[in-house]
């Protein structure tokens, strides 16, 4: 019987494994660029993650942390929601904001001001996608994990109100 059990299960196991997508068969349509040669091209937008930079580097201060000066908080730009108006995406590489984990992202949203929508997104150390598919409007987005999370993609999907994470696939 329990043989047979752990037969049943092996199987399972086997064919929930094998039908694990990877980010490509997941159908993504752009791959996020942080270059500065891409953010040169949005010089509106550099201002906006400017004053957020200027607001996180007062806040690390208050903590008795330092901010490298010359560093600033890399973005790309996407119209998340085909509205015509493109949404900002940061990801934060500082070992100050970082540590020995992964980075945080900002997905910025202009409503009446430029608003965060979206909590405890981690970048990893890896690429981030927007994907094909659609939640409630907005493209889907998925993070991709090197070092610590390696093998493993996360999916992040629009609940109405900012972005949560979903669910993660496994590489094959």
């Amino acid at each position: 019987m329990i043989r047979e059990f752990l037969k049943k299960f092996l199987l399972l196991s086997l064919l929930l494994l094998s039908s694990c997508k990877s980010v490509a068969e997941h159908n993504y349509i752009y791959t996020l660029d942080f270059s500065l040669d891409r953010q040169r091209q949005f010089p509106d937008k550099r201002r906006v993650v400017d004053e957020l930079n200027k607001g996180f580097k007062e806040e690390l201060k208050s903590l008795g942390r330092e901010f490298d000066k010359e560093r600033n908080i890399p973005f790309d730009v996407f119209d998340l929601n085909d509205d015509g108006v493109e949404e900002i995406i940061t990801k934060s590489v500082d070992a100050v904001i970082c540590g020995n984990y992964d980075c945080g992202c900002s997905i910025l949203l202009k409503q009446e001001k430029w608003n965060n929508v979206v909590d405890g997104m981690w970048c990893y150390d890896g690429d981030m996608y927007v994907l094909k598919s659609k939640t409630l409007g907005f493209y889907d987005m998925a993070t991709k994990g090197l070092r610590r999370w390696k093998g493993k993609t996360r999916i992040w999907k629009w609940n109405g109100s900012k972005y949560e994470y979903s669910h993660y696939i496994l590489e094959k």
